[in-house]
């Protein structure tokens, strides 16, 4: 059975991603987002000892309601990929502090998928 690739450049741009992460996210089972390290509350995170410091992108559950947030764990990646930590949805919300990945390229075929028909 032939799967659809998402992200044509997912290994080579993180390259030390853990399989099980790269399948999820190449399925759209779990979507990955760039940290905005410019927004206030990413600011404030970080000068309250969150060891976000070192974190560049999140990959997070699109597929849970926001009202059970606080059930969900958060995990944050540096810029190769290597998982630094797990946050739990109880201890930090997400909205405000994150923003989309330019430098993951869409593969035509997935294009091709989300094209009304």
């Amino acid at each position: 059975m032939h799967r659809i690739v998402k992200y044509s450049n997912i290994e080579n741009e993180l390259p030390n991603l853990i399989k099980v992460l790269r399948e999820a996210l190449q399925t759209d089972f779990l979507q990955i987002r760039l940290i905005d390290k410019e927004c206030d509350k990413y600011i404030k995170e970080c000068s309250n000892g969150c060891p976000l410091t070192e974190a560049t992108y999140v990959v997070y559950s699109p597929h849970v309601k926001k009202e059970d947030h606080h059930n969900e764990l958060f995990v944050f990646l540096d810029d190769t990929g290597n998982i630094l930590c797990h946050v739990g949805g109880d201890h930090l919300e997400l909205y405000g502090l994150l923003r989309p990945i330019s430098n993951l390229s869409i593969s035509e075929e997935y294009k091709n998928t989300l094209k009304p028909r």
